[in-house]
């Protein structure tokens, strides 16, 4: 069973102000899929719903290979959430799906052409911690579980800074990466979201059929 996100203050401010953060490549596919599949008007009221400094971040050119402040981009998934929800009904769950299939596929397909579909998804697996560790400032993304149709991923961090990114993100995306070689029937879950004095520990379980 998936545990509800802890909103109390565990960790210290200094730990929670954190200023960790994202690489631009990610955020500009996900902010193109957002205007194609939700439209020009529904990602203004989202910019609407940010401070004019997370504005200017959300608007500006995001390079692929520069880093920026994920909570900014956290907020305006969040503000694109809401106003997704409230114009279509789509839930978190398949809004993050959605994002993820759709920007992340386009990513994969530039950054890793030359090797999706000829791996299986146990060797996968593995590289999954390294790609992913190279999107973020600071954490830890450990495999504790390899075998066909399973595999355990775990993030650690001093911080909270990467909480609402990993357990929304790392789900899907360990979903897309495995099905572009081969997997089928994936599921794909959160089942430890622990936020302490010592830092953050999320777990993601993923079943499937090679």
């Amino acid at each position: 069973m998936q545990q509800e996100k802890d909103s109390s203050p565990s960790l210290s401010a200094a730990k929670r102000q954190s200023d960790e953060k994202l690489r631009g490549a990610v955020m500009n596919e996900a902010r193109q899929t957002i205007r194609r599949e939700w439209g020009d008007a529904l990602y203004e009221r989202a910019l609407g719903r940010l401070t004019e400094g997370d504005r200017e971040i959300i608007e500006g050119p995001l390079l692929a290979s520069s880093f920026y402040p994920v909570a900014t981009w956290d907020r305006f998934l969040d503000a694109a959430f809401l106003e997704a929800s409230r114009e279509t009904g789509v839930t978190r769950e398949q809004f993050y799906d959605k994002l993820v299939q759709l920007g992340g596929g386009r990513l994969l397909q530039a950054l890793y052409k030359m090797f999706l579909g000829i791996m299986s998804p146990s060797t996968v697996a593995k590289i999954i911690p390294s790609f992913w560790m190279r999107l973020y400032t600071s954490g830890r993304l450990e495999l504790l579980e390899n075998r066909p149709g399973r595999c355990v991923l775990r993030f650690t961090d001093r911080s909270d800074a990467f909480r609402a990114n990993v357990t929304d993100h790392l789900p899907p995306g360990v979903k897309l990466l495995l099905e572009k070689n081969g997997a089928r029937q994936i599921e794909s879950r959160v089942t430890l979201d622990e936020l302490s004095v010592d830092g953050l520990i999320v777990e993601v379980t993923t079943t499937y059929q090679a």
